[in-house]
Order: C-alpha cells, then sequence, then structure tokens
C-alpha cells in the first residue's frame, strides 16, 4: 500500500483500539450483498430467469445481507449495554439515545433529502402525497408503511423500535440468575417472531405473491425479531462465557459463511413464497449469521488479511446502504453510454455508490460521530 493511500485511510478512517476486522469483514461482506442484489435484479430485469445460474441466484438473494447487519446490530448494542453495566457505570438512557441519533440520523436525513429534492440524476420519486410519505419516513415508520421513497429504507424502520426497545430488552434478558435462565428466556422470545409468523401465514390464502410477503413477513420490525435477538444472545454469550478459541472460532466462521453460499446459489431459496418461506426460513438464516458473528468476535485479536479494506468498508457500509439504490438509474446510463456491457455497469455503479458514500460518511457523518456524548459505554458501531 502506497505511503500516500496509507495516510489518507489513517486520517479518514483512523483505527479504534476496540475494532475487531473479523466483524469490520462481516460488516463489508453484508452491504456487498446488498449492493449484489439491486444491482444484479436490474441486469437480469430482461432476462429468462430459466436461464439463471449459481451466481445469479447468489447475488439476487443477497437481501440476506440485511439479516447479517441486524445480527451485528443486536451484537453490538447489547455488548456495549452490558460492557456499561459490568463497569458499574449508570447507562442513562437519553444519553444511549442521543448516541443512538447521532449515528444514524444526520446521513439518514441528508440522504433523504437528496432523495426527494432529485439530486440522484434519473431517479424519480412520486410526488403522490409526498408530504406525508416524508413525514412518516422521518417517524421511521417506513417498515409498517411504504417505504416508497428509497426502499432501503425500510430496515432504519426496524433499528430505530430496537433501539428504543433494547435498554428494556437488555432488563429483561439480565433479570434471570442463571445463563439456562437466560437461554430460555431468549428463546422463547426468538421463537415468538417466528411464531407469529407461522399464525400470520396461516391467517392468508395458501399462496401469497411478493408483495403480501414484503408487507406482513419481511418489512415490519415483527418479522425481524429472529436477527436482532440472536445477535443480542451472541452478545450475552460472550459476556458469561469465555470467548471460541480461534481454530474453533475460524472453523465455525468457515462453516457458517460456506454453508451460506450453497444454501443461497440455489434455485430452490425463495423459488416460492410456502409457509417454510414465510415462516422458519428467516429463523435459520438468522441462526446462521449469528454463527458468523459468534465466531467473528472471538478473533478480534488475531490478524486478518486486508484489514484496511475491510474497516474502510465497515466504516462505509451505512453510507453505501443508504444512497447506492437511487444510483442505480445513471449507473446504468452511464455504463450504456460507455458500451453497456456487464463489467462496465458493475465498475461504474460500485464506483459511483463508494464515491458517493465516502463523501457522506466524511462530510455528514464522521463530524458527528467525532462528537461523542459523556458517559458513553464504548466505541459503538452501526448495521443497517
Amino acid at each position: 500500500m502506497s505511503l500516500p493511500l496509507r495516510r489518507w485511510l489513517e486520517a479518514g478512517f483512523p483505527r479504534h483500539p476496540a475494532d475487531n476486522p473479523w466483524l469490520d469483514a462481516l460488516r463489508t461482506l453484508a452491504v456487498a450483498l446488498v449492493l449484489l442484489r439491486h444491482g444484479q435484479r436490474l441486469m437480469l430485469a430482461e432476462v429468462d430467469p430459466d436461464s439463471f445460474g449459481a451466481a445469479d441466484f447468489f447475488m439476487l438473494n443477497g437481501w440476506v445481507g440485511v439479516d447479517l447487519f441486524f445480527v451485528l446490530s443486536g451484537y453490538l448494542i447489547g455488548a456495549n449495554l452490558l460492557r456499561a453495566r459490568a463497569s458499574g457505570s449508570t447507562m442513562r438512557v437519553p444519553t444511549y439515545l442521543l448516541r443512538r441519533a447521532r449515528r444514524i440520523l444526520p446521513a439518514y436525513i441528508a440522504v433523504l433529502a437528496a432523495t426527494v429534492f432529485g439530486l440522484f440524476p434519473g431517479y424519480v420519486v412520486s410526488e403522490e402525497n409526498l408530504g406525508w410519505r416524508v413525514i412518516y419516513h422521518l417517524l421511521f415508520l417506513q417498515d409498517v408503511l411504504p417505504s416508497d421513497i428509497n426502499v432501503v429504507f425500510w430496515s432504519l424502520g426496524v433499528e430505530a423500535k430496537f433501539y428504543l426497545a433494547a435498554p428494556l430488552l437488555m432488563m429483561l434478558l439480565t433479570m434471570p440468575k442463571t445463563r439456562v435462565g437466560i437461554g430460555i428466556l431468549l428463546g422463547v422470545l426468538v421463537l415468538s417472531g417466528t411464531g407469529l409468523r407461522s399464525a400470520l401465514y396461516a391467517s392468508l390464502p395458501e399462496q401469497i405473491g411478493y408483495p403480501t410477503f414484503w408487507a406482513a413477513f419481511r418489512s415490519p420490525v415483527y418479522a425481524c425479531l429472529e436477527p436482532l435477538l440472536l445477535g443480542v444472545g451472541v452478545a450475552i454469550f460472550n459476556h458469561h462465557s469465555r470467548a471460541l478459541p480461534p481454530w474453533l472460532a475460524k472453523g465455525l466462521l468457515a462453516l457458517t459463511l460456506g454453508l451460506a453460499v450453497i444454501w443461497f446459489s440455489s434455485s430452490n431459496f425463495m423459488g416460492s413464497i410456502e409457509f417454510w418461506d414465510a415462516s422458519v426460513q428467516p429463523l435459520l438464516i438468522a441462526v446462521l449469521f449469528a454463527g458468523a458473528v459468534l465466531a467473528a468476535s472471538a478473533l478480534g485479536k488475531v490478524r486478518l488479511w486486508g484489514e484496511p479494506m475491510f474497516r474502510v468498508g465497515a466504516r462505509l457500509s451505512y453510507a453505501l446502504y443508504l444512497v447506492h439504490f437511487p444510483l442505480l438509474p445513471l449507473a446504468q446510463v452511464v455504463s450504456q453510454i460507455s458500451g453497456g456491457s456487464v463489467v462496465v455497469f458493475w465498475g461504474v455503479y460500485i464506483g459511483m455508490s463508494l464515491s458517493v458514500a465516502t463523501f457522506v460518511h466524511l462530510a455528514i457523518e464522521a463530524p458527528f460521530l467525532r462528537k461523542r456524548a459523556p458517559q458513553a459505554p464504548s466505541k459503538d458501531a452501526v448495521s443497517p
């Protein structure tokens, strides 16, 4: 790595003592999956699905990156709250909420405004009831109401509600006196999400389409309980137990990611939406990613090749998540002007997304993140 590039990385994306490059790698993977999903969906819009290969299915199924983000979010928030309690400090809810607001609001409001005012060339937002739609997006209700300004905003509605509930959730989960009691309570909470979706599916027609699946089984916060809660469960496990030995953690990480690649590359994965897809499958995806986060969390002191790249990917992940989707129309036009090849499209799309995300991070996110509130539990991170 050249000296100017190294200096730029250290200035714009400095290391922190609590950084875990393996968790950074998972966060980078999560946002990469989401970008692959939306880019490949655009590229294959007019292609016969019967001609799709394993790589196509894997990229189209990149929406699971949001589930990985949720597990990471549950883990990081849970770990920070547990760390504050263990240190004997009082975690004031207003301080906690102020830190959360500083983390997600500046970039979110900036990208929301840029989208509404048409600053993403070629990306059109309907004017119908736009004022009301902006209001409920500002209230983070776009998980239960249509996320039709920028579709990726839906997960921010889920995250905001989780942030509000997390302090109370941690109090509840730390009430049992034994690890067995904590595990049983956590298991009941996790399975409540699966049970809720199962009951809901039973009340609907036998076959449902994607719009119904999205509105009832994917977007609302109640449909995303398992990954968030299992992330918290990983934090609690680490708090009460010794970290996995490196050899076991590496093996578990390789196993979970290997299974994920095989599973998400299958044409049968979400090939049709039935009971399994709407009810049980989300739980298994969450368990798979919780295993990956558990393994990565135990490898914080183990060197990882490409650490600077993953650090930058992790720091840019939130901004990348916010800006990539409304950049797709412009990327498509520019790539067509430049020859229209698949390679050109991906180069333009990824290059534009990284450039705009870097601007958003350095100009909007970073200044607010440097204004740390007092009595904070520790450095924290975001998962969009």
